[in-house]
């Protein structure tokens, strides 16, 4: 869809003449999406409007979805795992994953308005991976993933790593238990092989690093017994607060590693948002100023 037929079919479709997209999470107030996705409407002369709600509870949401002036929305932590029950239709990536970070205004056949639920976590992230890492090749892809954190975006980084052709997939959590679920979440699809001690990993190095735990909760004193591979490789933190992660930081100093962090992944996956929302492409450089 061009510029022209989006905005007529904007006016089309929408009563109201401002249509509002949010982002729901807890704890959000540094995000930088409204940032990013305003720019991108002004930029295009869309009557849209991207603000932050807290919210304590994901029933919270609900009167903000039923509103006519309702465009879509961004889902963070906590409430990625708990989205779908509110969801009229449900992508199947996220319905794999078991996430939905990503909400949109839908109809059916017979007209009916309908929320439809998605994850762009896993697709921005298979864009950091097919960018950054150091000579990517579609036919000969890393062999070794490694996931650490087992919440809502471990999960898309777990797919992301699956559709990337990872052959080996491992995942570990402070609560081992978690790890174990995802794992068996996932066993009918591709296999993921859980991990109790960081350390396990040094047997057999991976080529992928990404990590979805708040930057706060690690120190590179944890990373300090691990052995990375000598080949190099990618390390993303989905982190970016601070921008360079304790984690990040240990792959940096070693030899042919590259990283990417929470700002690289959140605008990859918010240019595959606003291609929802809107049927346009998104404006990378502009996006991507407003986010720095």
């Amino acid at each position: 869809m061009d510029e022209t037929a989006a905005k007529q079919q904007h006016r089309l479709d929408n009563v109201s003449p401002t249509q509002n997209l949010y982002i729901f999470g807890k704890n959000i107030s540094f995000s930088r999406s409204p940032h990013m996705h305003n720019a991108a409407f002004a930029s295009h002369s869309l009557d849209y409007t991207y603000s932050i709600r807290e919210i304590d509870d994901v029933r919270d949401c609900l009167p903000l979805i039923r509103s006519v002036d309702f465009k879509g929305a961004s889902v963070t932590m906590p409430y990625k795992l708990q989205m779908a029950a509110y969801c009229d239709s449900v992508t199947d990536e996220a319905r794999l994953m078991g996430a939905v970070n990503t909400l949109s205004v839908r109809r059916s056949t017979d007209g009916k308005r309908m929320i439809q639920g998605d994850n762009t976590d896993w697709s921005g992230l298979l864009q950091c991976i097919q960018q950054r890492y150091p000579g990517y090749d579609v036919a000969r892809p890393p062999k070794i993933g490694w996931v650490i954190g087992a919440g809502g975006a471990s999960r898309a980084a777990v797919y992301a790593l699956h559709r990337s052709g990872v052959e080996e997939i491992y995942i570990s959590n402070r609560t081992y238990e978690r790890a174990r679920q995802i794992a068996a979440d996932f066993a009918e699809h591709f296999r993921v092989v859980p991990i109790e001690r960081w350390e396990e990993m040094n047997g057999h190095p991976a080529d992928l690093v990404i990590g979805t735990v708040p930057a706060d909760t690690v120190s590179e004193a944890q990373f300090a017994n691990i052995e990375w591979k000598n080949e190099g490789g990618l390390c993303i933190d989905m982190s970016y607060k601070p921008r360079v992660t304790p984690l990040m930081r240990i792959a940096e100093r070693q030899a042919g590693w590259a990283t990417a962090n929470g700002l690289d992944a959140l605008l990859e996956q918010g240019l595959i948002q606003y291609k929802i929302w809107t049927g346009l492409d998104g404006p990378r450089d502009v996006m991507s100023k407003a986010i720095q």
